[in-house]
């Protein structure tokens, strides 16, 4: 008998210390032009809080896609009220509601970035989410579209000096 309430209590003990909130940081080491870099968090606590940081750092200026994705089966795997931000404030992350998921694109300049990610474990066996960073280096404008553009304006000023 006491066995069997001692078990108990040391059932209801870990289900209650797996249920306060987990942070964990996710290094996705260094970026250049392109590459990418990913990771999968896999919660298998029913509310947990999540208090997550992924840290990254750009090797040279990029053009950038960074994308923080649940892993929705509900009710069995789900993060309820998936957030993400950035720490240093330069990145303005888009969401998907249908997907439950977080996006950018855009220019980034070289440097170190934190992104926080937070939620709820909402799905009866846990919740999992997936981040990537990729970034591709920009895209310099040819000396040829240049010339080009300028030829172009000759022509059109030499048109309608005609008219």
């Amino acid at each position: 008998m006491k066995t069997k309430l001692l078990g108990t209590i040391g059932a209801l003990v870990l289900f209650g210390l797996g249920a306060q909130a987990s942070a964990t940081t996710i290094d996705l080491d260094s970026i250049s032009a392109g590459e990418s870099a990913g990771g999968s968090v896999f919660y298998s606590s029913p509310g947990a809080a999540i208090d997550d940081d992924v840290t990254f750092t750009l090797t040279e200026d990029l053009f950038a896609a960074i994308v923080i994705d649940a892993g929705d089966l509900v009710p069995f795997f789900s993060i309820d009220g998936l957030t993400a931000t950035d720490d240093g404030g330069t990145i303005a992350f888009d969401y998907d509601a249908h997907d439950n998921r977080y996006f950018f694109t855009g220019n980034l300049a070289a440097g170190d970035y934190t992104v926080s990610v937070g939620g709820t474990v909402g799905g009866l066996l846990g919740g999992q989410y997936e981040v990537s960073v990729g970034g591709l280096a920009p895209v310099p404008v040819p000396g040829a579209l240049w010339l080009f553009s300028g030829a172009l304006l000759l022509l059109r000023r030499a048109a309608k000096t005609e008219s």
